[in-house]
C-alpha cells in the first residue's frame, strides 16, 4: 500500500512540475478579480501589454514556436483571429465558446471565449497538445 501511495505521489509532483501557477489580475465592476492559470514551463518569453480602456493581455511564447494567451477582452485581436473568422464557435456553456483547428502547417491552435475572456494557444505542435490542453482546461476564475 505504502509503494502504491508513494508512485502516486511521484506521478503527481511530475503533472505539476510541468506547469508554472500564474495569477491574471484584471479590475472588476466593484472589485478586482483573478484568473488562475498553470503556464506550461518551458516558455522563453512572457509578455504583459495594457491598454488605456482595462484592457489586459499576458503571452507566453516558447523556443519551438508556440504560445499560449489570456486577455479580458474579446475586442482585443490574437494570433487566432484570421483563423477563427472562417469557423464555426462550438457551444461551451452559457457565455462560451470554443474554437479549434489545426492550421496550414499541421500545428494545433484554440481559443476559448467566456464572456469578455479569450484565453488560447497556437502554433502547438502534437507532442505538446495535452500539455496545452491542461494549461487551458485548469484556468479558474476567483475574486
Amino acid at each position: 500500500m505504502k509503494f502504491l501511495f508513494a508512485i502516486l505521489f511521484l506521478a503527481s509532483c511530475s503533472v505539476v512540475d510541468d506547469f508554472n501557477r500564474r495569477e491574471f489580475i484584471y479590475p472588476g465592476v466593484a472589485k478586482q478579480q483573478k484568473l488562475v492559470l498553470q503556464v506550461p514551463r518551458g516558455y522563453r518569453e512572457e509578455k504583459k501589454l495594457l491598454d488605456t480602456t482595462g484592457g489586459k493581455e499576458q503571452y507566453y511564447y516558447y523556443s519551438n514556436g508556440a504560445l499560449i494567451y489570456f486577455t479580458n477582452k474579446v475586442s482585443l485581436s490574437t494570433e487566432n483571429d484570421s483563423i477563427i473568422e472562417k469557423s464555426n464557435p462550438e457551444p461551451a456553456g452559457e457565455h462560451s465558446f470554443v474554437y479549434h483547428g489545426i492550421d496550414k502547417d499541421g500545428l494545433y491552435w484554440k481559443e476559448i471565449r467566456h464572456e469578455t475572456f479569450r484565453f488560447g494557444y497556437s502554433y502547438v505542435p502534437k507532442d505538446r497538445l495535452v500539455q496545452f490542453e491542461q494549461a487551458l482546461n485548469s484556468v479558474k476564475m476567483k475574486e
